[in-house]
């Protein structure tokens, strides 16, 4: 399946700011559905919303790159549009974060804490 054409475009979130820019595509091996948009987000937006130190995300020169599920996606054309709200993008960055620090906890041993 090849999705290069989502390489650079910019996404556009609510009220008509660019987020970022689309870097990949993740896809369900066994349904051939894409699953998410790989958002390369800008260092200012990151700074704002909290992901500059997330390990969840790392950082990518001056980038992070977020997973936006396809659900966030309303149109695809020269430009990515969504249709998520600017809650419903915060809520997800939360709950990603929330399972970030899970995971962490179940790999770390138990002599460790």
């Amino acid at each position: 399946m090849n999705t290069n054409f989502l390489n650079g475009k910019e996404i556009v979130g609510p009220g008509g700011s660019v987020l970022g820019k689309a870097k990949g595509a993740n896809f369900d091996e066994h349904t051939w559905q894409i699953e998410s948009v790989d958002l390369e987000v800008d260092r200012k937006l990151a700074n704002e919303i909290g992901m500059k130190n997330s390990a969840l995300f790392g950082l990518l020169g001056n980038r992070s790159k977020l997973p936006l599920k396809v659900e966030f996606i309303g149109a695809i054309g020269d430009r990515i549009l969504l249709r998520a709200s600017s809650e419903e993008l915060l809520d997800y960055v939360t709950n990603l974060r929330k399972d970030e620090i899970s995971q962490k906890m179940k790999s770390t041993p138990k002599s460790a804490i």
